[in-house]
């Protein structure tokens, strides 16, 4: 828990986010936006503007009514280098970060990175 704090700033923790560490996660993840709409941000826990971005996020989820209607789920773009590609050439995406990928039905229907990454456009999407 301590190590999820960390990367997230102090965030919301694990009760909200799910991690992807390995391709199982990955494939979990897009499973799963078969029955709902999955998150997947991707954050680098070196960069100032990806923890900033990251934190306003949470708190524009923190206060949606519709946040239980989504799967959140992490990629820690430094630790897990090789998925974070694996992601952005799967659903044919540039590499970004601080980014967010919105999955429906295994395919990518939303994406932005940086300082366009905004909790209500995604519920929008």
């Amino acid at each position: 828990m301590a190590f999820f704090s960390k990367i997230t700033g102090g965030g919301l923790g694990p009760s909200f986010w799910s991690p992807v560490e390995t391709e199982d996660d990955l494939q979990k993840a897009i499973d799963e936006s078969a029955e709902r709409k999955v998150v997947l941000f991707k954050h680098s826990p070196r960069c100032v503007i990806s923890k900033a971005v990251l934190q306003n996020f949470e708190k524009e989820v923190r206060h949606s009514s519709a946040a239980d209607s989504y799967g959140f789920w992490f990629v820690d773009v430094i630790a897990q280098r090789s998925l974070s590609r694996e992601i952005a050439d799967r659903f044919s995406v540039a590499h970004q970060s601080p980014q967010v990928i919105l999955l429906q039905d295994g395919k990518e229907v939303y994406n932005a990175s940086h300082s366009s990454i905004d909790y209500h456009r995604v519920e929008k999407a």
